[in-house]
């Protein structure tokens, strides 16, 4: 499939949740689409930015680790150099209607994975996502002409 039908696919989902593992195990999972992007969706945006290849042993090995649902998985990591802001800072900025998104430490990401090395490549999630709307929409821009 092309990104564009991906991405629609991606955008006509709606929210699930799913009973998951075995008892006693067993948890109740809400899948949201607005929150994650799907691994086929990521592969094909991968594949139009080219990345194919480790950058770390230059293999084509690359899987991108997903949810049970087929949903890329998210991983938190720290931005270098920031401080943990004071709670009450954080407090005055929520009360006064300013976005406390600043004040974030970490940043969620999109993976792949090396088969053959174990390199971890790890890709912004909203810049990822921001590419793949600007993608879809100069493709509809294309079609137009």
């Amino acid at each position: 499939m092309e990104l564009k039908e991906l991405y629609e696919k991606w955008k006509a989902m709606e929210p699930t949740t799913e009973w998951i593992g075995e008892p006693p195990w067993q948890k109740l999972i809400t899948y949201n689409p607005a929150k994650a992007i799907t691994t086929e969706l990521f592969s094909a945006y991968l594949q139009k930015v080219g990345v194919d290849t480790c950058n770390a042993c230059n293999q084509e090995a690359l899987v991108i680790p997903s949810e049970v649902n087929g949903f890329a998985m998210q991983y938190a990591t720290a931005i270098e150099n920031t401080i943990e802001p004071d709670p009450s800072d954080v407090l005055r900025a929520m009360e006064s209607s300013t976005t406390a998104r600043a004040y974030q430490a970490s940043s969620r990401h999109y993976a792949t994975d090396c088969l053959n090395c174990g390199n971890r490549m790890f890709f912004r999630k909203e810049f990822v996502e921001k590419k793949i709307e600007e993608f879809v929409g100069q493709d509809s821009t294309d079609e137009n002409k």
